[in-house]
This record gives C-alpha cells, sequence and structure tokens, in this order.
C-alpha cells in the first residue's frame, strides 16, 4: 500500500486565537486610571456578572438570587457594592490560581505602568492568564496591532502584593480532576450525584463544591461546564441545548455505573487514551502504511478519533457521517480501507464510557453497578434509590 500523507497545512493556530479573544481589547487604558475609573466605564451587566464572579470564588454559600436586590440600584451604587465585596473576595479568588499562574500575576502587578504581551514574540506569562484576568477586571487592556498593552489598576496590585504564602487550595487540582472524570463518564449528570460520588474520597462540603464549579466553569480555568439551567455537571463539549437531550435519555435507565476514584481520574487525564492498546495499534497501523509521525498524536487524536466518540455519544449516524466526510479530505483510500480505519477508531471508542448506557464501560474491572434497590456505594447505609440516585 502507497503511503498517505496525513500532515494538515501549517495553520497559524497562536495567532488565530490570539485574534479571536483580543477583538474586544479597547479598553481606554490608562496608568493613572484606578479600579473605580474603569468600572465606571463598563456596562451594568458586566459589573453584575463581576459579583456573580466572585461571590462564587468565596466559601459563604452565596447564590445567585443575591444579584436580584443588587440589580435595581444604580449603576455607582453596585460599583461601590462590588469594590467592597471584592475587598472580601480577592483572597478567595486567588485560591483557584496555581503557582504558575500566581506567577505570571505576580509579574503584570510588578510593571509600574503597562504590561506588554507580544502575539508572536516569546512572552514570560500565558495568554490563558490574561484571558482570566480580564473576565475578572483585574486588568484592561487595549489592542494595537500585535501586542496587547494591558494595565493592572493600583488597587490590584496592592492586594496582590499584600498576599503572603501560597494562597492555592490544596484540594483544588483533586477536584477538578475527579469532577473532570464524573462528567467525561456520564455526558451530564445532576450536580448532586456528582457531589454524592465525589464526597467518598473528598472531604468538602456540598456549598463549597458547588460555588467551586459555578466558579470555574464560568471563567473557563478548567475543562468543566456546568449547567446552571438545568444544575447538571457536564463534558466540556455539551451546552444546554444537549443537557437536555441528555437527560431525556438518562432519566430512562434504571442503574448508572459507578467506579473506583482512579478510573475518574484517568478519565480526566489526556493520556489515558493514548496509553489503550488499541489506540496504540491503530497509530503503529497509520505509521507502516501512512506518511504519520508516530509522535504527532495532536493529528490523530483531533478530527479523527475525539471529535467522533464525542459526537457519537448523542448521536452514531452523524458522527460516522462526519468521520467518513474528514476521512474523505484526510485520505485518498477505498471503501474497504476506509471501513479498516472506521473498526480501528471504533474499537478506540469501546475503551470509553457510553452515555446513553448510564457511563458503561465495555469489559471494565473496576465496575461497580449499582441497582436502585442496592446500598448506596456512598456508604450512608441507605438504598441508592433514596441516597445518592435520588434524582437519577
Amino acid at each position: 500500500m502507497k503511503k498517505e500523507n496525513l500532515d494538515n497545512k501549517d495553520l497559524d493556530l497562536g495567532g488565530l486565537l490570539f485574534d479571536y479573544f483580543t477583538e474586544s481589547y479597547k479598553a481606554n487604558i490608562d496608568k493613572n486610571k484606578d479600579l473605580i475609573n474603569y468600572l465606571q466605564e463598563e456596562e451594568k451587566k458586566d459589573l453584575l456578572f463581576l459579583y456573580l464572579m466572585y461571590g462564587y470564588a468565596g466559601n459563604n454559600g452565596f447564590v445567585a438570587e443575591e444579584l436580584v436586590g443588587l440589580e435595581r440600584h444604580k449603576k455607582e451604587e453596585i460599583i461601590k457594592r462590588l469594590i467592597k465585596f471584592l475587598d472580601s473576595q480577592i483572597y478567595c479568588i486567588f485560591q483557584f490560581f496555581n503557582e504558575k499562574r500566581m506567577s505570571d500575576i505576580k509579574e503584570i502587578a510588578e510593571q509600574e505602568d503597562f504590561f506588554v504581551f507580544y502575539k508572536y514574540k516569546h512572552n514570560t506569562i500565558s495568554f490563558d492568564t490574561i484571558k482570566v484576568l480580564k473576565q475578572l477586571g483585574f486588568i484592561f487592556c487595549k489592542r494595537d496591532g500585535e501586542k496587547i498593552y494591558i494595565h493592572m489598576p493600583k488597587y490590584i496590585k496592592d492586594k496582590i502584593n499584600n498576599i503572603f504564602g501560597e494562597p492555592y487550595l490544596e484540594y483544588y487540582d483533586e477536584i477538578i480532576k475527579y469532577s473532570q472524570g464524573i462528567a467525561d463518564v456520564y455526558g451530564a449528570i445532576n450536580l448532586e450525584e456528582a457531589y454524592n460520588i465525589l464526597k467518598r474520597d473528598i472531604n468538602v462540603s456540598r456549598e463549597r463544591y458547588e460555588n467551586i464549579i459555578s466558579f470555574v466553569s464560568l471563567l473557563e480555568l478548567e475543562p468543566i461546564y456546568y449547567s446552571i439551567k438545568s444544575n447538571d455537571l457536564c463534558n466540556f463539549n455539551i451546552r444546554d441545548d444537549e443537557v437536555v437531550q441528555m437527560n431525556k435519555i438518562t432519566n430512562k435507565l434504571r442503574d448508572i455505573f459507578v467506579y473506583d476514584k482512579q478510573l475518574y481520574l484517568d478519565m480526566a487525564n489526556e493520556q489515558y487514551l493514548m496509553e489503550q492498546n488499541e489506540y496504540k495499534e491503530f497509530r503503529n497501523y497509520l505509521k507502516k502504511y501512512y506518511d504519520f509521525d508516530i509522535n504527532d498524536n495532536v493529528v490523530l487524536r483531533g478530527e479523527l478519533i475525539d471529535d467522533y466518540i464525542d459526537m457519537a455519544q448523542l448521536d452514531e449516524k452523524k458522527a460516522k457521517e462526519t468521520l467518513i466526510h474528514n476521512m474523505n479530505g484526510t485520505f485518498s483510500i477505498d471503501e474497504q480501507e476506509k471501513n479498516t480505519l472506521i473498526n480501528y477508531i471504533e474499537n478506540i471508542r469501546k475503551k470509553m464510557p457510553i452515555w446513553k448506557l448510564g457511563g458503561k464501560i465495555i469489559n471494565e474491572s473496576r465496575l461497580l453497578k449499582v441497582g436502585r434497590n442496592d446500598p448506596c456505594p456512598c456508604g450512608s447505609g441507605k438504598k441508592y434509590k433514596n441516597c445518592c440516585g435520588k434524582n437519577a
């Protein structure tokens, strides 16, 4: 068989992402402006959104309903209350920032005037940090060609300079990875049920857990999506309309499949799929018959595997049609060879949870199948239907 070139045309993905996210970076920045000056230029709805994010970052049982009364006030009063609220919450916000992100923040805070981030030149801080800080209202940005001029108000700088030690939550990483794995196993699961799975291994209150997930999802800090509308923890690639579709399917299930902690952590690990024998066999097949760099997992995962697995969870027919379409754009092969590649990919898919079957994974030994009348795996002593499965 003649080797087929699998390489995609070189795309300036970094540049495209830079252009996409910085299109709205048009703040009227001034080194003499402080936070209150910038907030006065924001729309009322954006100020309320900041209040919402600051609230979810805290550990005080904040609920979104608190915004209802605030919305009735004039903009000046909202800003006054917002700054006062931020004063009490800012340390809680920094608890979500790991060592690298805190290092980036402190580097920006050290600048007397403006910090400059370049589109193509090497930058010492990550663009992800800039996006997060801008959403939080901690920095204000103006794009000028291939540069972003960043101004951090003195109020924020002073708060950062008064932080001693590492505020980062010790259990944050574990909560996020565990939650991401739960979302990936079930597609969409009621937050209460997700918490009941997680609390077997991590000691965190229900209110604190919801605040963490809400804050992380709003800021897109991690690959987790929380649907406030349906109160579901979701796979990062599905949104509210698909959650409704998922719930129609899963509400018909009598059983769900519960696993040990390590499996959920494995599902959140990007390397997990690539460590499976089925994946390695497919990669080696492509290496043998196609002009494919065996180390280029990005090309292999992309449209060929990840998109198919995610799409097939909701619509197998559409997923297969899309996969064939993607293959036609990548390979020049006959139908027999096309079916061979599809079989390899389908074997890989079988190593992943099936959402419409309650998270079932074929041939998974770490499975704890829970019937509705069985003892709940959380250890409460109640039947599953009266405990963690109450909403299933």
